[in-house]
């Protein structure tokens, strides 16, 4: 049903939001750790 596709929608946008904090964080935490 509707209810099903906007679950999928929001479990998807959740799991793009922590692929992109983690893109964002990881270089910074890898400058951190070099110096």
């Amino acid at each position: 049903g509707r209810d099903l596709t906007i679950a999928y929608m929001l479990v998807t946008l959740t799991y793009v939001v922590i692929g992109v904090a983690f893109y964002i964080s990881f270089p910074l935490a890898k400058s951190c750790i070099e110096d």
